[in-house]
């Protein structure tokens, strides 16, 4: 066993057991209570799941999608790293290279949106790269993490979902729409139920949005607000909860709690 560097929030250094399979794949470098009353009625519309795949060396050996092979008990924020890595280390296909132009249109498209009718305070656009990222470098199809990027844009932006359908088809279109809460609902944790809820009716690629998007949010939740990702991350695991992206949030929600528990 090797341990791989890892820096917590606030720049403290700690462990992480790694297994040592540099030999075989070279180094790879660590780059509301209603919520609950209405998760314990049920929830878990199963859609469908992945099967997990045991073996490979995390998406290197053999080259399967990074969704398809069972993550490994590693802390969230080296794995997270790990994944978004993934870019400098897997060479890119003819396909992969189209799926890139897309993405970077998509980014343009956001930017632009956000320029001319933003209305989130929040820094949208980096945080909609990062959860486009994360989908993009763990293996799914070209519609997911250009939703991913565009999950927001309806949210927060004058932009229609005809300009969606106009611009990146129909499927992206559909599942950014997903992945949009209904703001007609005034109550925040009635429209968080009813979002997460629609998005998993919705089918796993649409789930798999949401998880990324709720994984790279998790760091601003303190203990009384991680009831929310708890919540989808419960109302998921049977849709993608055999997927390394589903491993991720379990982990980082963990991860957050024991740092806002100090």
């Amino acid at each position: 066993m090797v341990s791989a560097p890892r820096l917590g929030r606030g720049g403290r250094e700690f462990e992480s057991p790694l297994p040592d399979h540099r030999s075989k794949c070279g180094a790879l470098s660590p780059k509301t209570t209603r919520l609950g009353e209405s998760l314990s009625k049920g929830g878990s519309n199963s859609i469908g799941r992945v099967p997990p795949f045991q073996g490979g060396c995390y998406g290197f050996e053999p080259r399967l999608p990074l969704h398809m092979i069972q993550a490994p008990p590693l802390g969230v924020s080296w794995l997270r790293l790990a994944v978004l890595d993934q870019i400098d280390r897997m060479p890119l296909t003819d396909e992969q290279w189209a799926v890139d132009h897309a993405l970077d249109r998509a980014i343009r498209f956001l930017s632009a949106a956000i320029e001319s009718s933003g209305h989130n305070p929040k820094p949208v656009v980096l945080h909609s790269v990062r959860v486009g990222l994360v989908l993009r470098n763990l293996g799914y199809r070209s519609e997911v993490p250009l939703a991913g990027i565009l999950h927001d844009v309806l949210e927060d932006t004058n932009v229609s979902a005809e300009e969606i359908i106009r611009e990146f088809g129909p499927e992206v279109a559909r599942l950014v729409q997903a992945n949009s809460f209904d703001d007609s609902i005034e109550d925040w944790d009635e429209q968080y139920i009813e979002g997460f809820q629609r998005c998993c009716l919705s089918g796993p690629d649409a789930v798999r949005v949401k998880a990324a998007d709720v994984l790279d949010n998790v760091p601003i939740y303190d203990l009384e607000s991680l009831r929310k990702p708890k919540f989808f991350l419960e109302l998921s695991k049977p849709i993608i909860g055999a997927e390394q992206l589903w491993t991720m949030l379990d982990e980082a929600i963990k991860e957050q709690e024991v740092q806002s528990d100090r």
